[in-house]
C-alpha cells in the first residue's frame, strides 16, 4: 500500500509528502489551539486531505473545513476564495435587495468560456419553507448574511463543482437535520376513534442548542454564565455537540456577559 499523500505546497509552507509525515503533523496540531476541540488526529488528517484535494495548504484546511453531521464542508468565505483563485471565474457579484421579510439575496457569477452569467437567488419565503427563517442563532442575528450564503453556495456549486469537489458550504450544511435525526425510526401510529378525546396538535420540539441559548439570554448572574460555558465545553468533549453548535452558545454567552457587565457599570455609576 502506498504511503504517498496528495498535498498542496506553497512557497515557505510545509511539504507533507507521505502519510507518516502527515499523521505526525496531525498529532502535533491536535495539541494546539488551532485544532477544533474534540477532534482526533485522524479527523485532522482527513481535513488536511480534503483541503489538499481542493488546493488548500494544511493550516488553511484546518481553519476552512468543518465536519457537519459526519460530512466535510467548506466555510463560505473559503469556497469563494477557491473559486476566485481557480482562474475559471470572470467575476462574482453578491447583493441583497429589499428589507425585512421582502429581502432577496442574489449571487451572479460568470465562468470563463460560458456565454452567459449564472444567477441564483434565495428569498425569505424560501427560508420560511425550509424552516430557517426565525431559527435561533445566525438566522435571527444575521438574516441578510445567511440569505446571501445560501445564494452563494448554490451559485458556486452550480458553476464550479469541479473546483469545490462536491463540498457544500458549512453555513448550508448546518441548516440540514443531523444524521441522527434523519435515521430516527418512525414512531408507531396511534389509532384514535372519534369518541376519543381530541388529540393535541403536534409541536416541533426545540433543539438543545436553542434551549441553551434561550437560557443564556435569560440569565442574570455572571457566575451562572460561567457554568453555561463549562457545560458547553463538556458537551463538545463528549461529542454530544459539534463545535459549531457550541460556538453559537458561546457567542450568546459572550453577548449576555457584556450586557450584564454594562448593567453593573451603569448601576455603579448611579450609586
Amino acid at each position: 500500500m502506498s504511503t504517498e499523500l496528495t498535498t498542496n505546497t506553497t512557497p515557505g509552507g510545509l511539504n507533507l509528502s507521505n502519510l507518516g509525515d502527515a499523521f505526525e503533523f496531525a498529532k502535533m496540531l491536535q495539541r494546539t489551539a488551532f485544532a477544533p476541540k474534540g477532534w482526533k488526529a485522524e479527523d485532522i488528517l482527513a481535513a488536511l486531505q480534503y483541503g489538499a484535494e481542493v488546493g488548500l495548504s494544511p493550516l488553511t484546511s484546518l481553519q476552512s473545513i468543518a465536519v457537519v453531521s459526519g460530512k466535510p464542508s467548506l466555510y463560505g468565505d473559503a469556497a469563494i476564495g477557491l473559486v476566485r483563485a481557480s482562474g475559471l471565474c470572470e467575476y462574482i457579484k453578491e447583493t441583497v435587495e429589499g428589507e425585512g421579510e421582502k429581502m432577496v439575496a442574489l449571487c451572479e457569477t460568470k465562468r470563463k468560456g460560458e456565454p452567459e452569467p449564472h444567477v441564483t437567488t434565495f428569498s425569505v419565503p424560501e427560508a420560511k419553507t425550509a424552516k430557517l427563517w426565525g431559527k435561533v442563532g445566525p438566522w435571527t442575528d444575521y438574516p441578510a448574511r445567511m440569505l446571501g450564503m445560501r445564494a452563494r453556495g448554490f451559485a458556486l456549486r452550480n458553476c464550479y463543482a469541479d473546483v469545490l469537489r462536491g463540498l457544500i458550504t458549512v453555513e448550508e450544511a448546518r441548516d440540514y437535520p443531523a444524521q441522527t435525526e434523519l435515521q430516527q425510526p418512525r414512531q408507531p401510529v396511534e389509532i384514535r376513534y372519534k369518541a376519543d378525546e381530541t388529540p393535541e396538535p403536534e409541536v416541533e420540539p426545540e433543539d438543545k442548542v436553542a434551549k441553551s441559548i434561550k437560557a443564556v439570554k435569560a440569565c442574570d448572574d455572571l457566575k451562572k454564565l460561567a457554568t453555561f460555558t463549562k457545560i458547553t465545553n463538556d458537551r463538545v468533549a463528549s461529542k454530544e455537540w459539534a463545535e459549531f453548535d457550541a460556538d453559537e452558545v458561546r457567542d450568546a454567552i459572550a453577548e449576555r456577559e457584556n450586557q450584564l457587565l454594562a448593567l453593573e457599570a451603569i448601576e455603579a455609576g448611579a450609586m
